[in-house]
C-alpha cells in the first residue's frame, strides 16, 4: 500500500480477498487464533521481500501512537461523531503536503479533535523524550529512567503496524510521568 500508492480502503479489500482465499473464512477480524498461520506468513514473505520498507512502514505508523489522541475514535465508538471522516495514517505514510492541507482546511468537529490531541500529544511526546534523555543523564535516576523507557519502547514494538491509540493506554502513565519529569527539569532552565 504504501509503496505503490493503493488506496488504503483498496489495500484492505484486497488483502481481505487473499484471506477469505487462503483460509476460506471471510471475516478477518475474527477474534480467533485459527488465522494466525496466515498472518504469520504473510509477515514472514514481506518481512523477507523488504525487510527495510517493512521497518519503515512500522515506524511510520508508530508515529500514529504518539501523535493521535483516540478523542475522534472515541467519538465514533459511541456515536456522538461521525464514521471514518478523518484518516491521516495514508498521510503519513506516504507524505502528502496538498492532501495534509486539503483534509485540515475541511474544517469540522474532527479536524478541531485532531488539532487539538495532535499539539497535546507532540507537546507529550517532547517532554517525554526531554525526560527519558535527562534521566538517563542523571546518575540516580539512570536505572529507572532505562527502565520506563524500556517499557514504552517494548510496548511502542508491540503495537506493530496497528498504531492506535488504544495501545497507549498500557503505557499513558508511563509516558506522563516521563513528560511531567522532562517538564520539571525543562522549566528549571528557563
Amino acid at each position: 500500500m504504501y509503496k505503490t500508492g493503493t488506496p488504503e480502503r483498496t489495500a484492505n479489500e484486497l488483502f481481505a480477498e487473499k484471506f477469505t482465499e487462503a483460509t476460506g473464512n471471510d471475516n478477518i477480524y475474527a477474534p480467533t487464533f485459527d488465522n494466525s498461520q496466515f498472518f504469520t506468513n504473510e509477515f514472514m514473505a514481506y518481512f523477507k521481500t523488504d525487510p527495510i520498507g517493512y521497518i519503515k512502514f512500522h515506524m511510520l505508523n508508530v508515529v500514529t501512537l504518539f501523535l493521535t489522541d483516540g478523542l475522534r475514535d472515541v467519538g465514533q465508538s459511541i456515536k456522538a461523531l461521525p464514521k471514518g471522516s478523518l484518516n491521516l495514517r495514508p498521510i503519513f505514510i506516504n507524505p502528502n503536503p496538498q492532501q495534509f492541507i486539503k483534509i485540515i482546511s475541511s474544517g469540522g468537529i474532527m479536524v478541531v479533535l485532531f488539532l487539538i490531541g495532535f499539539v497535546f500529544w507532540f507537546l507529550t511526546s517532547v517532554f517525554m523524550l526531554i525526560g527519558i534523555i535527562k534521566g538517563i543523564y542523571k546518575k540516580e535516576f539512570r536505572y529507572r529512567a532505562l527502565l520506563l523507557s524500556g517499557t514504552i519502547f517494548y510496548m511502542m514494538t508491540l503495537s506493530g503496524i496497528v498504531g492506535t491509540p488504544r495501545f497507549r493506554f498500557a503505557i499513558s502513565s508511563l509516558i506522563f510521568i516521563m513528560a511531567a519529569y522532562g517538564l520539571s527539569t525543562s522549566i528549571i532552565f528557563i
